[in-house]
């Protein structure tokens, strides 16, 4: 005891404080939790601290509890379930919760009238949305009492810090500690990037025999391959176009062969008199049966896998296929990254090299003109407006009969067109890059007409790798006619020589090849979030690719995120994403539409066609009303009517790619999408439509009488044929990039 005072007596007690200062912060924002023992005066009967036995506003109640809970954290005071909490330090569980009372007091809005929505799975796991409105309902006892009592929840300020702690763990764990391991998630075993060979599991344990064919455009490849795809009972031959499976599936229906097509639009079964689907199938890269054991597969085009778009189709058929002997055809530039693949698999690799079957000349001299094109010419653009430019241009200035090729024509259609240049109804093709997918042409000579391609974003050089494949198409080898020399020159002199120094040199062998996670490690990767934000799947792809540029491996590289994250974001845009399940989203991810081209309209119908998806319910394609019933149900223009002509086409064209996309979504909703054989009778009158508008422009020579009288008649002087030099000029003024149409706007009926 000392003397204080001669009214008081004190005494020296002990007692925790907690200090304030710079390095000592107050309670309720405090940086450093320490403890002092300071002297200080008491009186012989110490009061008890209370809280007030009413409160009178939902702040004072939040308040109050807040202050509980901070306690609680700095003496380390926590039981189940909320034990992960005394795992922080102190200074940093702090500093945390901080950040988490902000958080709560910035989100109080008005919550008056959300206390009905309320249910007793809101107090045992509360989520952050609705605090405001538990908050109210435990102000207004509007909470389950039993629940409550059964906790031993006396007051209101024990029920609401229970609450708010269950939110402040929630709330550590979302922000600390689970980006550490979503971050590190994908690298372990089974999903490392590293090691990709290891997502098929059922593939590592075969000992597969890997077969490449490799070698230059017209060397065989293929054909040797398809030799020993007849004899097997089971497989599966992998194009890259539609048009490329389902001419081996017509080559094999015309051989007596039972072949399935299966491509992502439409399946043609192939069954027998006693009711056995064929065992053999031709079909898209993209379809390949990966759980499905074969006795052989056949991958084309294998030199796609370093597409920066599709490559991971090919890479993942490689590494996935459950088949016997995988056979390869593609490029000798191949051929490194798939020893490396091998050697990772365990697989054996065999390597055929095959020479060309006929001789291939760059030519010294550009072609002049038009009038120097020949029979069995083919002339490369990659514009459609400049292929249908250029075909009315051959067609005004010569006697020659001009078909065209091009990425939006339905397969159907540019199937029919090969058949037509092949058996000597056109003279000659203008077409796109399509032709060297493999296409059969009989061509004598391409002639390029640009060697850059817009790219969507903007204009860009040809790789050496597609002028190759497209100056190969030239001097075809054929049983008929064995082998026939090719040859390859162009308009201008600048192409011709850029064309000639590709040719010439050897292209660098593959470094990598793409990759894309498959849908089972985005429906683990995506559940492995708490944040709402970063449960949708574009943030999850973004931050997934952030993470992956930081460390890439040696053999693989990821593929482009933006074609990856256009219908996605797409589904963001329109607010449905809440309402589609993850699956159903990583599906409608790999939707075969370009939406960098489209237009307002075309968005709208888009979104139509999707609906069906969102809203659960059942729709036909009359349903969903995209369709221009007034063109599909005209007849024909007449011939010479070209600007109507190619607007017609222009609608035409896209009504059958959002067919494509009814028909690629019935197979994967059937019950949403249904009457699929009136979607199919739809998609072939479209075809014949569109196949009805090219031949007005083929029979638009005849109507200007170039055929009929020929160059040096009288028609010269007659004003039609002056017209006809007009309309040349006003192509020629007017000659755009496809990118730089305006789309027709439609008027349903």
């Amino acid at each position: 005891m000392v003397k204080a005072s001669s009214h008081h007596t004190t005494s020296i007690v002990s007692m925790k404080l907690r200090c304030t200062s710079l390095q000592h912060g107050i309670i309720g924002n405090m940086s450093l939790r320490t403890f002092c023992t300071l002297p200080i005066l008491a009186s012989k009967k110490p009061r008890k601290l209370r809280f007030p036995p009413r409160v009178k506003t939902p702040d004072t109640l939040l308040s109050s509890a807040l202050k509980k809970v901070y306690f609680k954290i700095a003496d380390g005071y926590m039981t189940y379930p909320f034990e992960i909490l005394r795992q922080i330090p102190t200074i940093k569980a702090i500093s945390y919760f901080d950040l988490f009372r902000s958080k709560i007091k910035a989100g109080l809005t008005d919550h008056v009238g959300q206390t009905k929505s309320l249910d007793l799975a809101d107090f045992i796991k509360p989520r952050m949305d609705k605090f405001p409105a538990i908050l109210d309902g435990i102000f207004r006892n509007l909470y389950p009492k039993h629940f409550m009592s059964y906790r031993n929840f006396n007051t209101k300020e024990l029920a609401l810090t229970n609450v708010l702690t269950n939110l402040f763990q929630q709330f550590y764990i979302a922000n600390y500690v689970r980006p550490k391991i979503t971050k590190t998630y994908y690298a372990s075993e089974n999903w490392d990037l590293r090691r990709p060979h290891y997502w098929y599991p059922e593939a590592r344990k075969m000992r597969r025999k890997i077969v490449m064919h490799v070698g230059p455009t017209n060397s065989g490849k293929t054909h040797h391959s398809l030799k020993q795809f007849i004899e097997a009972k089971s497989g599966y031959y992998a194009g890259p176009l539609r048009m490329l499976a389902r001419e081996v599936y017509e080559r094999f229906k015309k051989d007596g062969v039972n072949c399935n097509l299966i491509t992502g639009e439409e399946i043609i079964p192939s069954i027998d008199e006693y009711g056995v689907l064929a065992g053999l199938s031709a079909g898209t890269i993209e379809m390949i049966p990966l759980h499905k054991k074969m006795d052989i597969c056949i991958i084309d085009e294998i030199q796609m896998l370093t597409d920066e778009q599709r490559g991971c189709a090919w890479t993942n058929a490689v590494l996935g296929v459950q088949a016997k002997e995988l056979h390869l055809c593609g490029e000798e530039r191949t051929v490194d990254i798939i020893k490396k693949i091998a050697e990772a698999t365990g697989d054996d690799l065999e390597i055929k090299h095959y020479t060309r079957l006929g001789k291939l000349s760059v030519m010294e001299e550009p072609l002049k003109d038009i009038s120097d094109l020949q029979s069995g010419d083919c002339v490369v653009f990659f514009s459609k407006r400049k292929i249908l430019d250029f075909k009315c241009k051959i067609e005004l200035k010569t006697n020659l009969k001009v078909g065209v090729i091009y990425g939006a024509l339905p397969p159907e259609v540019r199937a029919q067109e090969s058949d037509r240049f092949n058996n000597g109804e056109y003279d000659v093709l203008v077409a796109s890059d399509a032709i060297g997918m493999g296409i059969n042409l009989k061509i004598k000579r391409v002639v390029f007409g640009q060697t850059t391609k817009y790219n969507g974003q903007e204009t860009i050089p040809l790789s050496a790798s597609s002028i190759k494949q497209i100056g190969g198409r030239a001097g075809r080898y054929s049983t008929s006619e064995g082998e026939l020399e090719g040859f390859i020159t162009a308009f201008r002199r600048d192409d011709l020589r850029t064309v000639r120094e590709v040719m010439s040199q050897e292209i660098p062998s593959v470094a990598a090849a793409g990759i894309w996670p498959p849908d089972e490690f985005w429906l683990h990767y995506v559940s492995a979030f708490d944040k709402d934000e970063d449960k949708l799947l574009s943030n999850a792809f973004k931050m997934f690719y952030d993470d992956y540029k930081s460390n890439p491996p040696a053999d693989y590289f990821l593929m482009d995120l933006a074609s990856r994250t256009q219908i996605v974001d797409f589904i963001n845009k329109l607010k449905i994403s809440d309402l589609l399940s993850i699956d159903d989203q990583l599906r409608l991810s790999q939707l075969p539409f370009n939406l960098l081209r489209m237009d307002d309209e075309a968005y709208a119908d888009l979104r139509k066609i999707i609906m069906p998806i969102v809203e659960k319910k059942s729709r036909t394609i009359f349903d969903l009303d995209f369709l221009n019933f007034k063109i599909v149900s005209a007849d024909a223009s007449p011939p010479g009517e070209v600007v109507e002509i190619l607007k017609r086409l222009e609608i035409l064209e896209r009504d059958h790619k959002l067919t494509l996309v009814f028909m690629w979504l019935a197979q994967r909703w059937p019950t949403y999408f249904v009457d699929k054989r009136s979607a199919s009778q739809l998609k072939s009158l479209l075809e014949k439509r569109i196949s009805e508008e090219l031949d007005g422009l083929h029979d638009f020579n005849e109507v200007l009488g170039e055929n009929r009288y020929g160059r040096n008649s009288k028609f010269r002087k007659d004003t039609n044929y002056n017209w006809k030099k007009q309309f040349i000029k006003k192509l020629e003024r007017n000659s755009k990039p496809e990118y730089s149409w305006k789309p027709l706007s439609r008027h349903k009926h």
